[in-house]
């Protein structure tokens, strides 16, 4: 009998986390996803209402950065649906331009809610024969530095190390993966590139596209194949079907890139 996934999806409600809750729910999971937008959150809710059904998917306010609300939010989706046995933390921000009077909440967000919710994984997921899995959204910025965003970058580096120590360690019975996605169609991507084209000129701005995003490889890709950016779902469907559904893997960081392609990352 095929497992029903009963799972959290942090940030949710757009971007890549919708991403991967869709992804979820197209095999007949249970989603909780959680977000602090209430707008993108009702309308998300809609969305996979008419798509899926209702009651397979179920929109929870909560700021992850706030210990208290994640706690509540993470056993409050266990008991509604009966059981947990995903967990992905996912929710993040960014803002180059702003890190310096930001950069807190951007460590708090980013990091120290992966880290809360790794933890609380460890208390909540189910650990029969099914197993839990906790997937932690970093970025290849977590990989190779971001310019201009020192802060973004250390969280996303902070997320990869403190996944694979993790594995190490986790409980019997809970695995615990890395996502490293590439340029990505998403709201906070779009805000990130607005910010830099501020300060950087066109011609700069395509030259870090290319060679500080992606440094590809392949030769079989056209300049706009190479910077033409993911959509969310592809990586969800990565996500479910390599790190997810792969019950062997365990302490991997996964890329998904349409320049690199899809690869377990190996360290030297």
């Amino acid at each position: 009998m095929a497992t029903q996934y009963l799972a959290i999806v942090t940030g949710g409600a757009q971007g890549i986390g919708h991403g991967i809750a869709e992804a979820l729910l197209q095999t007949g999971a249970k989603v909780h996803f959680l977000d602090f937008d209430d707008a993108e959150g009702h309308k998300a809710q809609k969305e996979f209402d008419e798509k899926f059904g209702t009651g397979k998917a179920k929109f929870v306010h909560c700021d992850v950065s706030i210990p208290d609300e994640l706690e509540k939010a993470f056993r409050q989706a266990k008991t509604e649906m009966g059981g947990l046995n995903v967990i992905c933390n996912n929710a993040g921000i960014a803002c180059p331009l702003g890190e310096r009077t930001r950069w807190e909440k951007v460590v708090a967000t980013n990091l120290g809610a992966t880290i809360n919710g790794s933890f609380l994984g460890y208390d909540l997921l189910d650990k029969d024969g099914n197993g839990g899995v906790i997937i932690n959204t970093s970025s290849l910025a977590g990989l190779e530095p971001a310019p201009y965003a020192p802060v973004y970058t250390s969280t996303k580096a902070g997320i990869i190390g403190f996944t694979r120590s993790a594995a190490i360690t986790s409980p019997k019975g809970v695995r615990i993966n890395v996502l490293c996605p590439d340029f990505t169609d998403t709201k906070l991507v779009r805000n990130v590139m607005t910010e830099m084209q501020q300060v950087m000129s066109e011609e700069d701005f395509k030259k870090m596209i290319l060679e500080n995003i992606h440094k590809t490889e392949r030769k079989d890709q056209n300049v706009a194949e190479q910077t033409a950016p993911l959509q969310p779902i592809e990586i969800g469907i990565e996500v479910v079907n390599k790190l997810i559904k792969e019950k062997s893997k365990h302490g991997e960081v996964l890329i998904v890139s349409k320049a690199r392609g899809t690869s377990y990352h190996t360290f030297k």
